[in-house]
């Protein structure tokens, strides 16, 4: 082959391999600006959806201000929730503003109508023949309403005739038990239609309202009944009766004495039928049987004394967990479920191996309210107020510098890189680890930052939810000072499936892990998140919860554990070999399907190469106890900072900040690190 042309078959391979290359750099530049863009749309839509019901409660506001202004004889006052827009026609046609003018006579023309009506059925009731029929039933006749009138024997109704029809006339008469009745016009023949339909109806609506008293009075009775009445005084129990006139449903509910309601129970006249709850009944016998089976079933203690019984029972049920026992064992105490009192409180000693009270859980009697009391029994704090972790004091053995200088995003050395590792749940950065490599030194440094870092009024994590990784990495490098070289994030679905896929990963841990706030469930069994301390065959959904597990002896303790998974993965990647190759191509399947990054494949194979076998060294993240300390956002804004113990202030999210809310200290203490 000539020269010439195995060079111009080289300029061909060239062009080819950069036109592919800017091809996939292309689409992966897109799939980036519709992430973000999606991103962006997703954060208008939430604003919109907020000024909605900014919009939606104004405007509840408003008619309540003109219910009260109507009280006041005041004017109904209008507020536009919205600018006017003035529409233009492109078809000639504008609003007839005229309109209520015509819409006015044809109201008119119907109400005329109707009024008439009205008189022709009066006239009607008027009428001999009417009257006449009325007098062979002993009917009287009552005006109703602008539809018609009542039929009444006895002061109770037993027909309604209304007029159902404006043009052509047509009347309708209908009994208490039959809502459709009987349709007809007002002519010669109506009087003698009236008697027909009396006529085959009356003794039914006899029987019913025979029957409907016969009800009412056993209803009554019980209101009388010995049983019923000395049930009610053995267990401290009242009723309260409900009824808007003898037609009406009547409600009972019967109550504790503090007005906790036990069961309601009632009769409906309409219906002749009985209720217990939503239980039905026709029949008086069995309603007032299961009435009384109710009650003896029911909870009949009052509010405090449930709440007093709960805490009770929520003390004897941790006092038996195993977790919590050996938990307390670790620090030489056991809880009895043996209780003692006094006037004021229930008690659940703590005791020691020698089973000396060393303090006790107490239930207040009043309220059912737990507290943490001393070995003499003082109170030291509630229960609830210990659902705060308490964060590590601002006050370390930590020494920082009185002058920080200034620093600029770099990498530590002219042979290092830095990536960012994030661990995301639904769009959430869950874990945030900087990942510095060294390549002449052969050492991967890990390096933790927490979610709860407060940088310009947000966490840091809600920028990574918000605006994506590219965005993301600019934020975390104007706050550690380093030059981000790429990030790498990865959804916790797929770290489940890929440890699985390894087989698991072994992690020693090196203390015990016990996290009383988390719950998991392991044979269809709820129990405490426990883990003792050594070396550990982790699955998926057990390397996740130590992963995730928050409320341990160290508020960062989690970060430490997030390191010994990575730990853990390398090890088991780098054992595989060429039998492994299903493994190795499952791996990367899932992985593909979860991950977010702005790597291409060949860079991230390249890591994987270079530093495949290099050191994985661990490094205190960002903490309370070296640079950060803890506080929460709305007493951050404050500023007096007294109201903060003003009665039911909220005191906002728990938050991270640099100490003396210098931002360059935590450059500093990176820098610090990364150069040992």
């Amino acid at each position: 082959m000539s020269r010439k042309k195995l060079l111009g078959i080289l300029v061909v391979l060239t062009l080819i391999i950069s036109f592919s290359a800017l091809v996939y750099r292309n689409v992966v530049f897109s799939k980036e600006l519709k992430q973000h863009s999606d991103k962006l749309f997703s954060e208008i839509e939430r604003e919109n959806a907020r000024i909605a019901e900014l919009y939606s409660n104004f405007a509840s506001m408003n008619g309540d201000v003109n219910e009260v202004r109507k009280k006041l004889y005041l004017p109904e006052k209008v507020y536009n929730l919205q600018e006017k827009k003035q529409v233009v026609s492109t078809t000639g046609e504008k609003e007839n503003k005229d309109l209520p003018f015509f819409l006015a006579a044809d109201r008119l023309r119907s109400f005329n109508l109707h009024l008439g009506n009205i008189k022709q059925l009066k006239e009607f009731t008027e009428s001999k023949g009417f009257i006449s029929v009325m007098r062979n039933y002993a009917l009287t006749t009552s005006k109703e309403d602008d539809k018609g009138f009542n039929l009444k024997r006895k002061g109770a109704i037993y027909y309604s005739l209304e007029i159902t029809q404006d043009n052509p006339l047509q009347v309708t008469l209908s009994s208490v038990k039959d809502k459709t009745g009987r349709t007809f016009s007002l002519n010669t023949n109506a009087a003698s239609a009236v008697d027909t339909y009396l006529k085959n109806t009356i003794s039914s609506i006899d029987s019913y309202y025979t029957h409907r008293k016969t009800a009412a009075l056993s209803y009554a009775s019980i209101f009388r009944n010995k049983d019923f009445l000395s049930f009610l005084t053995n267990f401290n129990l009242h009723t309260r009766i409900t009824s808007s006139g003898i037609n009406s449903n009547q409600t009972t509910d019967v109550l504790t004495e503090d007005g906790r309601k036990v069961v309601t129970f009632g009769f409906e006249p309409e219906t002749v039928s009985f209720f217990v709850g939503k239980e039905k009944f026709t029949d008086y016998t069995l309603f007032f049987r299961r009435l009384m089976d109710t009650l003896q079933s029911a909870d009949k203690r009052t509010t405090a004394l449930i709440k007093i019984d709960t805490a009770k029972n929520r003390i004897k049920k941790i006092a038996q967990d195993a977790v919590f026992k050996e938990y307390l064992k670790n620090r030489g105490l056991k809880l009895s479920e043996n209780e003692r009192q006094d006037s004021d409180y229930y008690y659940f000693d703590f005791l020691n191996k020698q089973n000396k009270r060393q303090g006790s859980l107490g239930v207040q009697k009043h309220i059912g309210s737990i507290y943490l009391f001393d070995p003499e029994d003082v109170v030291i704090a509630s229960l609830k107020s210990l659902q705060y972790s308490s964060a590590p004091s601002r006050k370390t053995a930590f020494i920082i510098p009185d002058t920080i200088g200034s620093f600029t995003a770099r990498n530590p050395s002219e042979d290092s890189e830095t990536l960012i590792l994030i661990g995301s749940h639904e769009k959430n950065a869950d874990t945030i680890i900087l990942a510095n490599l060294n390549k002449s030194k052969n050492r991967i440094l890990l390096f933790s930052i927490p979610r709860d870092l407060y940088y310009k009024n947000r966490k840091i994590n809600d920028y990574y939810r918000t605006y994506g990784g590219g965005k993301f990495s600019e934020i975390v490098s104007d706050i550690t000072g380093l030059k981000i070289a790429g990030y790498i994030g990865i959804d916790m679905y797929a770290f489940i499936d890929v440890i699985n896929i390894l087989g698991g990963i072994d992690v020693d841990l090196k203390s015990d892990l016990t996290d009383p706030t988390y719950k998991v469930r392991d044979s269809g069994i709820w129990t405490t998140l426990h883990y003792s301390k050594g070396f550990h065959h982790f699955n998926g959904i057990e390397a996740l919860r130590i992963a995730r597990s928050r409320h341990t002896s160290s508020d960062f303790g989690r970060s430490d554990r997030q390191q010994l998974i990575l730990q853990g993965v390398k090890d088991t990647l780098n054992s595989l070999n060429l039998t492994d190759m299903n493994k190795v191509y499952s791996i990367f399947k899932t992985i593909d399907e979860y991950l977010d990054t702005n790597l291409s494949p060949m860079e991230m194979i390249s890591l994987f190469l270079t530093y495949r076998n290099a050191e994985l060294e661990k490094k205190d993240g960002l903490s309370t106890f070296n640079v950060l300390y803890n506080t929460y956002s709305n007493i951050y804004a404050l500023k007096d900072k007294s109201k903060q113990y003003d009665s039911g202030f909220y005191r906002g999210a728990w938050i991270l900040l640099p100490k003396d809310n210098n931002w360059n200290v935590i450059k500093w203490y990176i820098n610090k690190i990364l150069k040992e």
